[in-house]
């Protein structure tokens, strides 16, 4: 594996996963960018690297750890993300697929599971399974794929299934089937979960013995046709296991077992996708030009928007927010206790979730009356986006992420558009007719993100003292008060009781889901000068954090600018790539990207 400075050594600890490109290129998930995954230590994350180990790069900027990326028939890559952006820390961990320059990553399946909102019926136990590993196709059956059903925190061994993606996805077990015939493993070890998601099981027959059961044990599956798979399991055997849960014994190892197993035979090398990024060795080169997202219409949503929300044209905005990752340094203490306290008390919570990521509001762009949205992208950095209304209020808010790369044409269809309805047919949107929108900055003190810089002020300079005149309202708006009070609207890992479900349900999150929002528009909108509401509603459409970084919270208690030290620069805080040319007027001139990279 490649070194900081691109010398093939001997692998140090935190790469692994290698898997060979069509472009000759390797693909593998390496620990390197030094991230933290909020729980257990060190994540990572897919990286790209020539056969030579040099010209080594992220291919993303996820903040949780990626699994076991594989090359499927038609090119893409395939691998396992671990996902919870604003969800509990049982949400998902399951299929994602992207291009091999690591450009568009989708989750295809499972991503969002049943139940979408608190309001939804819940049976006290999820109805997929909680993390599908070592994922791959099958030959001959595009669309299909094995897997191993695991848990989420003890992961493997686990219980084999098929994957088919040919069927409609609907958010429970439409496109799973178990060969086995054994319940799906979970973390508590029984075979449904007791109470709301959060809760482990305290009880069971299976409580303490999961790994001893028959049929939770399997490794590794390789298939080989969509009737047979080479498989391993936890008693040292390699099995054929076919698509009816049959199995056959091959070989029986002593000692360390028998892992990975995969036919030594030729096979037919997918499709090479040309490369749409500008990075390592192609970075500035004259058809480098800046990366830009298009959005075609925000009203595409799957589950349909509350009555008025299309009619109305009520989304006018988009807002672009920031994840942090958390660092890990083993040789800083402060850091190093991320990895050694897997509570994170070593780690200061940034707001009342202790799990709560941090984040910082890069900005809005507009959207327009046909719901289509063409924008300057901020490059290398995580984010999510929220539909906003016309007081800048978000209507809805996206609970995964995206990321986009230098030079990179992103474009979405919709706002969870349904993936298996014909699109909107039309040739060009409003938006891209023109040239991409700039990013909007939000009101200081939203980048960086701070409770002390960005609603303290309005707090204490507008609210307090008329509250304290009136003798009614809220007394005290000091963070933990507000907190108190829940008067504020937070959401965060660890703390499912805010919301243990995977989708934001529009009109109850963030400004709109809060006592103090509702408050807001009910009787002060004509109290608080339009900045002053604005800076109010941000902050709570951001989950209400009192730090915007886990890092000298000293210093934001004093109101100073505090930088995020990974993934923020603060020279150019947006992550536009203001130096590269925008090219032509419309997104539909830009030229497209090449397969051309010398040197792999």
């Amino acid at each position: 594996m490649p070194d900081w400075e691109g010398q093939v050594r001997r692998a140090y600890p935190g790469n692994g996963y290698p898997c060979w490109l069509p472009d000759g290129r390797i693909a593998y998930a390496s620990e390197r960018a030094a991230k933290g995954d909020r729980c257990e230590g060190s994540t990572a994350t897919l990286h790209s690297m020539r056969a030579d180990g040099s010209d080594s790069y992220p291919i993303s900027w996820h903040e949780s750890p990626e699994y076991h990326p594989v090359v499927d028939f038609d090119g893409a890559l395939v691998y396992t993300r671990w996902d919870y952006v604003d969800r509990n820390w049982d949400a998902a961990q399951c299929f994602w697929r992207c291009f091999p320059d690591g450009r568009d990553p989708r989750a295809p399946h499972a991503n969002y599971r049943y139940p979408f909102f608190r309001s939804d019926t819940f049976k006290g136990y999820w109805l997929t399974p909680w993390s599908e590993l070592h994922i791959r196709p099958i030959p001959g059956a595009p669309g299909e794929y094995v897997a191993i059903a695991a848990t989420h925190h003890h992961m493997l061994p686990g219980v084999p299934i098929l994957i088919n993606l040919k069927s409609r996805d609907d958010a429970m077990m439409a496109q799973v089937r178990l060969l086995v015939g054994h319940p799906l493993p979970n973390e508590g070890g029984s075979p449904y979960r007791k109470g709301r998601p959060g809760e482990y099981a305290k009880a069971g027959p299976f409580a303490h013995s999961r790994n001893a059961l028959a049929g939770f044990n399997y490794f590794t599956p390789w298939p080989l046709s969509r009737d047979f798979h080479l498989i391993s399991d936890n008693a040292n055997n390699l099995l054929l296991l076919d698509r009816y849960g049959n199995t056959v014994l091959l070989c029986h190892w002593t000692g360390n077992g028998a892992y990975s197993p995969r036919p030594l035979r030729a096979t037919p090398r997918p499709p090479t996708i040309p490369t749409a990024t500008w990075q390592g060795a192609r970075f500035g080169r004259p058809d480098h030009r800046r990366a830009t997202i298009a959005v075609s219409d925000v009203y595409e949503y799957d589950l349909g928007w509350p009555e008025g929300v299309v009619e109305q044209r009520r989304i006018k905005a988009l807002r672009i927010v920031q994840l942090l990752p958390l660092p890990v340094d083993h040789t800083d203490p402060y850091l190093k206790g991320a990895k050694e306290n897997a509570q994170g008390a070593a780690i200061a919570p940034v707001g009342d979730s202790a799990r709560q990521e941090a984040r910082t509001v890069l900005g809005t762009v507009p959207v327009e009356q046909d719901g289509s949205a063409y924008f300057e992208a901020p490059v290398g950095k995580l984010i999510y986006f929220q539909a906003l209304d016309a007081r800048g209020m978000a209507i809805m808010s996206m609970r995964s992420g995206t990321y986009v790369h230098p030079g990179e044409q992103l474009s979405c269809l919709g706002c969870h558009e349904d993936k298996w309805r014909t699109p909107k047919t039309r040739y060009e949107s409003l938006a891209t007719r023109r040239a991409p929108s700039p990013i909007a900055p939000e009101p200081d003190g939203s980048n960086p993100l701070s409770y002390y810089r960005l609603v303290k002020p309005v707090f204490e300079g507008k609210c307090l003292p008329c509250h304290r005149k009136e003798g009614k309202g809220l007394q005290d708006f000091s963070y933990a008060a507000l907190s108190l009070r829940k008067a504020i609207w937070t959401i965060g890992t660890r703390n499912p009781n805010k919301d243990p479900t995977t989708r934001s349900e529009p009109y109850k999150i963030g400004a709109h889901g809060s006592k103090m929002g509702q408050a807001l528009l009910k009787t002060h909108l004509d109290r608080l000068t339009p900045e002053e509401f604005r800076r109010v509603v941000v902050w709570l459409d951001c989950a209400s954090p009192e730090y915007g970084t886990w890092f000298d919270q000293e210093g934001q208690r004093q109101g100073k600018v505090v930088w995020h030290p990974l993934e923020v620069d603060p020279a150019n805080p947006l992550g536009v790539e203001v130096d590269r040319p925008l090219g032509k007027e419309s997104l539909h001139e830009l030229p497209q990207g090449d397969g051309d990279e010398s040197g792999r």
